[in-house]
């Protein structure tokens, strides 16, 4: 399997598509319908995982000014474990340092401990507890976690 990252944009053919699919992919991870047009339009920026033509990841973040905050990220649950999540994190990072961005920062629930490991792997410290932030299938809301990487 040869994956290809590369920034996305809106104009990028069937991308709409492919991300609404690749959600559907990951749907227990996000029960909250993901509005892609709606990062997009509050100038959201894409980052893509492509095996041939399928969008198997999806990273979506946010530019403002010297920092950056890190809205998304998914991965076909089929592709995880092999690296893909890596692979994203790595482009974003090195694109951000060529920006010279100064600080990255990012919401994760606090119980993706999965997620929390590979945002420590790239260096993001914990900031503060979000509690009870994030909806979930039931009445009670998931704990948060805000974290940041200074560069």
């Amino acid at each position: 399997m040869s994956i290809i990252i590369q920034e996305l944009t809106e104009r990028d053919s069937n991308i709409y598509a492919a991300c609404q699919t690749l959600l559907n992919c990951c749907q227990q991870d996000f029960p909250q319908a993901l509005q892609i047009e709606y990062y997009v339009s509050i100038g959201g920026r894409m980052i893509g995982a492509f095996d041939v033509d399928s969008l198997k990841g999806l990273l979506i973040w946010l530019p403002s000014f010297d920092s950056a905050y890190l809205a998304f990220l998914a991965v076909n649950p089929e592709l995880r474990r092999h690296g893909l999540g890596m692979k994203l994190m790595e482009f974003w990072l090195s694109l951000m340092k060529k920006n010279n961005v100064l600080s990255l920062s990012l919401d994760v629930p606090a119980n993706q401990e999965t997620a929390i490991n590979l945002y420590r792997r790239f260096g993001f410290e914990q900031q503060e507890l979000l509690v009870n932030y994030y909806p979930s299938n039931t009445t009670l809301r998931i704990d948060g976690l805000k974290m940041q990487k200074i560069f």
